[in-house]
């Protein structure tokens, strides 16, 4: 891993990816326990992505990928609507900082898996041991509630988050050709925006909304949790970390990972009196122990002249 540095022009904007990221769960929650988790989901995807296609209008390019339509369309709704729908609909059912520790630690272990599958990932034992701790860990916080008499609605909840997750993570593996034809604001805005479209017929199809799901809006609380996700969760956080990934480098910018769980767990508990069973808290620990695995590179060996 490269060593990690504690320079400010990195440090500041780390610990505000962090910070934003990880209260965006708890922003997540407050409003879906009041507005349906998929219009209140597409809302924010809808405002973010057509705030990042200004964005990079603004700077003279709003590229629009000729001849992958079709593979873009299929790509936003099997990677944004989807996935976003079963994460919404989790936090909905489960506690947000728990959602928040399945959610990113399982990410780099699924990234990991499929990136093997699609040969764009090269094989390392560390890797492997990673993946197989981290399902460890995910039977320790899954099987002792399953095994009871009735399952609770925060396993549902947590099962969507891990489908949602690997969904996530699948078609982010089988999207990334199209990032050397365009600048991640562009692609991103796209997908949002085409996604959010998607999620938002799904939303009027199923859910019970209607002309009073808007005025739901007008509540301080669901406006600002809304408002927050869009623009700093969406557009301030992505770009913060766009930065740190050009000049910080992916494998210490992607440290957050272990910041913001930590961040959501804390909102939780403070905020929602959330509380994390011994089980939850030992799966946990296990899960981002796997993560630390799986993210962590080996150390290029020193050459003598």
């Amino acid at each position: 891993m490269e060593p990690f540095s504690t320079d400010r022009r990195f440090m500041v904007p780390f610990l505000l990816v962090s910070l934003i990221w990880g209260s965006t769960w708890l922003a997540t929650k407050i409003g879906v326990q009041v507005v349906p988790p998929l219009f209140f989901s597409a809302s924010r995807l809808l405002v973010g992505g057509a705030i990042l296609l200004a964005l990079a209008a603004s700077q003279g390019s709003m590229w629009w990928p000729s001849g992958l339509g079709v593979r873009v369309l299929t790509l936003s709704f099997f990677g944004i609507s989807i996935p976003y729908a079963l994460l919404f609909w989790g936090v909905l059912n489960a506690p947000s900082g728990l959602s928040a520790v399945v959610n990113l630690a399982l990410m780099p272990l699924a990234l990991f898996v499929i990136g093997l599958i699609f040969r764009e990932e090269d094989y390392s034992h560390a890797k492997a041991i990673g993946v197989a701790i981290g399902i460890g860990g995910l039977i320790v916080l899954f099987v002792p509630k399953l095994m009871a008499d009735t399952v609770p609605p925060s396993m549902w909840g947590l099962g969507a988050i891990s489908l949602g997750t690997i969904t996530y993570c699948f078609i982010s593996v089988l999207s990334r050709p199209l990032l050397k034809q365009s600048t991640p604001t562009i692609i991103s805005g796209w997908f949002l925006l085409i996604g959010g479209t998607f999620m938002m017929l799904i939303s009027i199809a199923f859910e019970p909304v209607g002309w009073h799901t808007l005025a739901l809006y007008a509540r301080t609380e669901i406006f600002l949790s809304w408002l927050y996700l869009a623009i700093g969760g969406m557009v301030i956080g992505f770009s913060l970390y766009a930065k740190l990934m050009r000049d910080w480098g992916p494998s210490r910018a992607g440290l957050y990972a272990f910041v913001a769980p930590v961040v959501a767990v804390v909102l939780g508990v403070v905020v929602l009196n959330e509380t994390l069973g011994p089980y939850e808290i030992v799966g946990s620990i296990i899960m981002f122990g796997a993560a630390a695995l799986v993210i962590k590179r080996p150390r290029l060996k020193e050459t003598t002249s």
